[in-house]
């Protein structure tokens, strides 16, 4: 059943056909934590989400790969497969993984998130809280600056400007696509933010696509950008109040 046959207004057309589409080059991506990275209570995996932008190379956030002992991805078909760490940028939150042995079903290009116009609408594809190939659409809201959503994490030091989005954004979705209606990336999934802890995140921040499409190139051709040395062993993003929201990733 095609989603003209199912669906009323064009706008449901396109959100389906989009997602219907993009979905297939979105992953899961379950980190495997370094033993001595852990606190107690902690869970020993941490999961986020990912997308194939070419056959073997997947895109996440760093954060969502940081202090790795194995790196798991599971296809839109279910096949979980091994990945490894390819590159990383921490100074925008960016890592690359590479699979190998598997193709991927379909890959997602690049969008220019320089052109985005508030109002205009985003649709966002994750794992929140493990729950997979979840779909949450909203409307690109505004490019705000770094110095207003201030994070504690040192990383990202480099990010002048987040796309600030309506789109749902929560725990788990962090590495995953942020696209446009023609099925484009315009920003890569990072966290949410809140007044404080005690309320759910309902603002989205997503890093813009222009910039992650910069570092993948910068990556791939001069290789990895070093983690700052002092990052806290103890770090999770969603465990601190900066000055004006909490954020959650």
């Amino acid at each position: 059943m095609t989603a003209q046959r199912s669906l009323v207004t064009t706008d449901e057309i396109n959100t389906v056909e989009v997602v219907q589409k993009a979905m297939q080059a979105v992953v899961r991506v379950d980190n495997r934590l370094q033993r001595e990275r852990l606190q107690p209570g902690d869970l020993p995996t941490e999961t986020g989400t990912g997308f194939f932008y070419k056959k073997d190379l997947i895109v996440t956030n760093y954060h969502v790969v940081q202090y790795q002992e194995a790196i798991t991805v599971t296809l839109f078909n279910g096949r979980r497969v091994p990945a490894k760490l390819e590159g990383i940028d921490p100074g925008i939150d960016i890592a690359i993984l590479r699979v190998t042995g598997v193709t991927a079903p379909a890959t997602l290009s690049f969008g220019s998130s320089a052109r985005l116009i508030p109002g205009q609408k985003l649709i966002t594809i994750g794992t929140p809280l493990r729950i997979a190939n979840f779909v949450g659409t909203g409307v690109f809201s505004v490019a705000a600056s770094a110095r207003d959503v201030p994070r504690q994490d040192q990383l990202a030091d480099e990010v002048g400007q987040y796309l600030a989005t309506t789109a749902n954004i929560q725990q788990g979705s962090s590495g995953g696509p942020v696209l446009d209606s023609r099925g484009l990336v315009v920003g890569v999934a990072d966290a949410n933010a809140a007044a404080n802890q005690l309320v759910p995140g309902v603002i989205g921040i997503a890093l813009p696509g222009d910039l992650v499409r910069q570092s993948l190139d910068d990556l791939e051709k001069l290789g990895s950008r070093s983690a700052a040395p002092w990052a806290p062993p103890w770090w999770t993003w969603t465990t601190w109040t900066p000055p004006c929201a909490s954020w959650r990733a």
